[in-house]
Parts: structure tokens; C-alpha cells; sequence
């Protein structure tokens, strides 16, 4: 999407699969490449960032949801739950999903901002594994939400920290290797 806009150039295509590459060789861990990938949206405008997330949300990414996630969605409002989104996408990028879908809170990574541009740095931990984990647990803490109870959804296995805070954990559309996770951890498996 972002490539066809002209907002990204093959180069940048390149230095994004460079770093898959990197990754599925292991020569490259999930948050180096996160940092790395961050350094490729320096001196971007936080402002024209959201919008270009949010076009892309709605032309290519919203009808890709499945329904079976709108509904558990959904049927978590109606039922007047606290919606939380934690995830490793940087806060700007979540905060699109979140708000069209409904979240209440978001917990992502902080990327460094300068008037109004990424300055292509962190400004707090990667949200991802056992420091998401941490982060959704102090809020809930904080907030007085019992963990415990509450529904969690992961879909790899990196979501293990998240998924082992609560028994009520719940698994979507998991490669082989979160599969045979969630099998022998009983969390239950939702396939769309």
C-alpha cells in the first residue's frame, strides 16, 4: 500500500526484508529488528504518519480482520469489559487499530518524538514479550483490573508472557510451533 502511494521507496523494501531475512536466520532478534526498522521512519511527521495508517486501515487492512475477531471484540464491550491493546507496533500505529475497533487503552512502544517528527530512536522499552507482559500487568495493577480473570489474546509464541497472566487465554489462527504451546498450556485455540 504504502509502496504503491509512493511513500516508500524499493529501498526501503529492501532494508525491511534484509532484516526478515537477518531474523529467520536468527542473526537478528525480534527486538534489534524492531529498533532497526524504527531507524527507517526518522524525521517522519507523527501527523502525516496517522494518516497514512489510517488510509491504509481503511482501504487495505480493515476488511482483513476476520469477523470471528470482531465479534469476540464486540462481544467484550456489550459485556462492558476493559479493552487493552498490547502490542510492539509503535503507539501511533496502534492507536489506529485501537480507535477503530474500540480499545480502551493501549500499551506500545514509545517512539522518540521531536516536534512532531520520529526522531527514529525509543523512547521507553520495546513492548514486546516478557517487557509487554510487565507493562500490562503494572497498568492492570494500577487500574485495579484482576489479570487473573480477564481474556487474553495472543497469536505467537512471543504473547506467551501475556498469555501466562491469566486462565482465561486464548490463541488465534497459531503457527505450529504457538499451536503445540497452547496445547500444552490448555489455553484455548480460535481459528477464523
Amino acid at each position: 500500500f504504502l509502496f504503491k502511494k509512493g511513500k516508500i521507496s524499493q529501498l526501503f523494501l529492501f532494508k525491511i526484508f534484509y532484516w526478515m531475512m537477518l531474523k529467520k536466520i536468527n542473526l537478528l532478534n525480534d527486538e534489534k529488528a524492531f529498533i532497526e526498522s524504527l531507524t527507517l521512519l526518522k524525521n517522519e511527521s507523527t501527523d502525516e504518519l496517522i494518516k497514512l495508517i489510517n488510509e491504509c486501515f481503511l482501504n487495505q487492512m480493515k476488511n482483513r480482520i476476520p469477523r470471528k475477531v470482531i465479534d469476540i471484540i464486540n462481544e467484550h464491550k456489550k459485556s462492558n469489559r476493559h479493552l487493552i491493546l498490547a502490542t510492539e507496533t509503535i503507539y501511533e500505529v496502534a492507536k489506529v487499530f485501537a480507535d477503530h475497533l474500540g480499545f480502551d487503552k493501549i500499551i506500545a512502544t514509545q517512539a522518540e518524538i521531536v516536534d512532531n517528527k520520529l526522531t527514529g530512536k525509543l523512547a521507553g522499552p520495546v513492548c514486546m514479550q516478557t517487557q509487554k507482559a510487565q507493562m500490562l500487568k503494572e497498568y492492570c495493577d494500577d487500574n485495579s483490573i484482576d489479570l487473573d480473570n480477564s481474556f487474553i489474546y495472543g497469536g505467537r509464541a512471543d504473547d506467551q508472557a501475556i498469555l501466562e497472566l491469566s486462565k482465561n487465554s486464548f490463541v488465534i489462527n497459531p503457527d505450529e510451533e504457538t499451536k503445540k504451546l497452547a496445547q500444552e498450556k490448555n489455553w484455548q485455540i480460535i481459528t477464523t
